[in-house]
Protein backbone atom coordinates (compact mmCIF):
# COMPACT_ATOMS: atom_id res chain seq x y z
CA UNK A 1 0.00 0.00 0.00
CA UNK A 2 2.90 2.07 0.85
CA UNK A 3 4.76 1.72 -2.51
CA UNK A 4 1.24 2.91 -4.25
CA UNK A 5 0.98 5.76 -2.35
CA UNK A 6 5.00 6.91 -2.93
CA UNK A 7 4.16 6.07 -6.82
CA UNK A 8 0.91 8.23 -6.99
CA UNK A 9 2.26 10.91 -4.92
CA UNK A 10 5.53 10.76 -7.29
CA UNK A 11 3.32 10.90 -10.76
CA UNK A 12 1.29 13.64 -8.85
CA UNK A 13 5.05 15.84 -8.62
CA UNK A 14 5.98 15.55 -12.05
CA UNK A 15 2.72 16.59 -13.46
CA UNK A 16 2.55 19.62 -10.76
CA UNK A 17 5.93 20.46 -11.76
CA UNK A 18 5.22 20.42 -15.67
CA UNK A 19 2.14 22.48 -15.05
CA UNK A 20 3.79 25.00 -12.56
CA UNK A 21 6.78 26.21 -13.88
CA UNK A 22 8.29 29.40 -13.39
CA UNK A 23 8.18 32.47 -15.51
CA UNK A 24 11.26 34.17 -16.21
CA UNK A 25 11.15 36.66 -13.22
CA UNK A 26 12.06 40.30 -14.40
CA UNK A 27 14.53 42.67 -12.85
CA UNK A 28 11.49 44.64 -11.30
CA UNK A 29 10.08 41.11 -10.07
CA UNK A 30 13.95 40.25 -8.36
CA UNK A 31 13.90 43.73 -7.15
CA UNK A 32 10.90 43.94 -5.21
CA UNK A 33 11.67 40.36 -3.76
CA UNK A 34 14.28 42.10 -1.63
CA UNK A 35 12.53 45.71 -1.22
CA UNK A 36 9.92 44.65 0.13
CA UNK A 37 10.71 42.79 2.93
CA UNK A 38 13.42 45.49 3.54
CA UNK A 39 11.16 48.16 3.74
CA UNK A 40 8.95 46.23 6.20
CA UNK A 41 12.10 45.30 8.49
CA UNK A 42 13.42 48.97 8.53
CA UNK A 43 9.69 50.09 9.08
CA UNK A 44 9.60 47.58 12.20
CA UNK A 45 12.79 48.79 13.80
CA UNK A 46 12.42 53.07 13.29
CA UNK A 47 9.02 52.76 14.35
CA UNK A 48 10.50 50.84 17.37
CA UNK A 49 13.43 53.47 18.00
CA UNK A 50 10.86 55.90 17.61
CA UNK A 51 8.01 53.97 19.97
CA UNK A 52 8.40 51.71 22.56
CA UNK A 53 12.30 51.73 22.84
CA UNK A 54 12.77 55.59 22.84
CA UNK A 55 13.49 55.67 25.93
CA UNK A 56 15.29 52.12 26.52
CA UNK A 57 19.05 52.39 25.65
CA UNK A 58 19.19 48.81 25.20
CA UNK A 59 16.49 48.28 23.37
CA UNK A 60 17.07 51.21 20.76
CA UNK A 61 20.57 50.05 20.24
CA UNK A 62 19.05 46.55 19.32
CA UNK A 63 16.85 48.56 16.58
CA UNK A 64 19.83 50.51 15.05
CA UNK A 65 22.00 47.51 14.92
CA UNK A 66 18.84 45.41 13.29
CA UNK A 67 18.42 48.62 10.55
CA UNK A 68 22.26 48.68 9.93
CA UNK A 69 22.42 44.85 9.52
CA UNK A 70 19.26 45.28 7.11
CA UNK A 71 20.11 47.92 5.54
CA UNK A 72 23.79 45.82 4.35
CA UNK A 73 21.95 42.95 3.85
CA UNK A 74 19.48 45.15 1.38
CA UNK A 75 22.97 46.26 -0.46
CA UNK A 76 24.67 43.37 -0.81
CA UNK A 77 20.78 41.55 -2.38
CA UNK A 78 21.05 44.41 -4.82
CA UNK A 79 24.45 44.14 -5.90
CA UNK A 80 23.32 40.59 -6.96
CA UNK A 81 20.67 40.98 -8.97
CA UNK A 82 21.13 41.21 -12.91
CA UNK A 83 20.06 44.55 -14.26
CA UNK A 84 19.80 46.53 -17.51
CA UNK A 85 23.11 48.22 -17.44
CA UNK A 86 21.41 51.98 -16.75
CA UNK A 87 19.74 50.03 -14.22
CA UNK A 88 22.59 48.82 -12.65
CA UNK A 89 24.33 52.24 -12.68
CA UNK A 90 22.08 54.02 -10.57
CA UNK A 91 21.54 50.95 -7.94
CA UNK A 92 25.33 50.67 -7.52
CA UNK A 93 24.82 54.55 -6.73
CA UNK A 94 22.12 53.73 -4.54
CA UNK A 95 23.88 51.19 -2.56
CA UNK A 96 26.67 53.58 -2.13
CA UNK A 97 24.24 56.23 -0.69
CA UNK A 98 22.64 53.26 1.49
CA UNK A 99 26.10 52.17 2.66
CA UNK A 100 26.45 55.43 3.77
CA UNK A 101 23.72 55.52 6.34
CA UNK A 102 24.35 51.67 7.30
CA UNK A 103 27.61 53.42 8.90
CA UNK A 104 25.63 55.96 10.03
CA UNK A 105 23.00 53.93 11.98
CA UNK A 106 26.38 51.61 12.92
CA UNK A 107 27.69 54.29 14.60
CA UNK A 108 24.51 55.51 16.72
CA UNK A 109 23.87 51.76 17.95
CA UNK A 110 27.31 52.00 19.73
CA UNK A 111 26.43 54.61 21.67
CA UNK A 112 26.57 54.59 25.44
CA UNK A 113 23.36 57.02 26.21
CA UNK A 114 20.34 57.97 25.41
CA UNK A 115 21.41 61.58 25.60
CA UNK A 116 23.55 60.95 22.42
CA UNK A 117 21.61 59.14 20.62
CA UNK A 118 18.72 61.93 20.59
CA UNK A 119 21.50 64.51 19.44
CA UNK A 120 22.75 62.80 16.52
CA UNK A 121 18.84 61.09 15.31
CA UNK A 122 18.82 64.19 12.99
CA UNK A 123 21.62 63.37 11.21
CA UNK A 124 20.10 59.47 11.09
CA UNK A 125 16.96 61.40 9.51
CA UNK A 126 18.54 63.41 7.44
CA UNK A 127 20.58 60.68 6.15
CA UNK A 128 17.48 58.50 4.58
CA UNK A 129 16.59 61.89 2.49
CA UNK A 130 18.98 60.75 -0.42
CA UNK A 131 18.49 56.71 -0.06
CA UNK A 132 14.86 57.55 -0.67
CA UNK A 133 15.37 59.47 -3.58
CA UNK A 134 17.83 56.89 -5.13
CA UNK A 135 15.11 54.10 -3.97
CA UNK A 136 12.94 56.23 -6.15
CA UNK A 137 15.12 56.28 -8.98
CA UNK A 138 15.85 52.61 -9.23
CA UNK A 139 12.33 51.83 -8.92
CA UNK A 140 11.16 54.47 -11.63
CA UNK A 141 13.75 53.07 -14.18
CA UNK A 142 12.38 50.02 -13.50
CA UNK A 143 8.72 50.63 -14.07
CA UNK A 144 7.93 50.42 -10.09
CA UNK A 145 5.46 52.89 -8.51
CA UNK A 146 7.34 54.71 -5.44
CA UNK A 147 7.33 52.78 -2.53
CA UNK A 148 4.64 53.23 0.29
CA UNK A 149 7.45 53.63 2.88
CA UNK A 150 10.91 53.94 2.81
Amino acid sequence: MSASLLAAACAGGQESAATHTRAPSTPAAQYLRIAEPANRRLKIDFDRLAGPDRDHLAGALGDLRDAASTERLFDWDVLSLFLPPAVEVTAQDLVRTNESRAKLTSTLSAYRSLEQLRRDEKSLTAANAPVEEAVRSVRRQLGLPPPQTS
